[in-house]
């Protein structure tokens, strides 16, 4: 989904290049990369929250259910097919958030009128 995947990268982009700031009304600690943070609570007066886990749980978890290319899939292949052979047909050009409903619409109603 290119319109899901673009606004994606576009948040992740204003994120990482937004300024951080000191909040004084913080409770959480600042002044280090977070990894030193987490690995070392107890300079912040902090507490180690984290549970130890096996690795080989994790990589047997991973090989179980992130080896399907499909797992992220929103749609069949088929359908995606067909909604791009609408999109060229309705010569919608780019699709954003801004107009996704409208174009949304002129997709179900072309689909409902040709396909089905």
């Amino acid at each position: 989904m290119p319109i899901l995947q673009h606004e994606l990268d576009k948040t992740h982009d204003e994120i990482n290049s937004s300024p951080k700031r000191k909040n004084v009304h913080s409770q959480l600690p600042y002044g280090a990369a977070p990894t030193t943070i987490i690995n070392n609570p107890e300079w912040w007066d902090g507490i180690q929250c984290l549970t130890p886990v096996d690795e080989d749980i994790i990589t047997d978890i991973y090989n179980e259910y992130c080896g399907d290319p499909n797992l992220l899939r929103y749609i069949s292949h088929e359908f995606e097919e067909l909604a791009d052979c609408v999109v060229k047909h309705l010569d919608i050009g780019e699709i954003n958030f801004l107009n996704a409903w409208d174009v949304f619409n002129r997709m179900n109603r072309t689909i409902k009128d040709h396909w089905l």
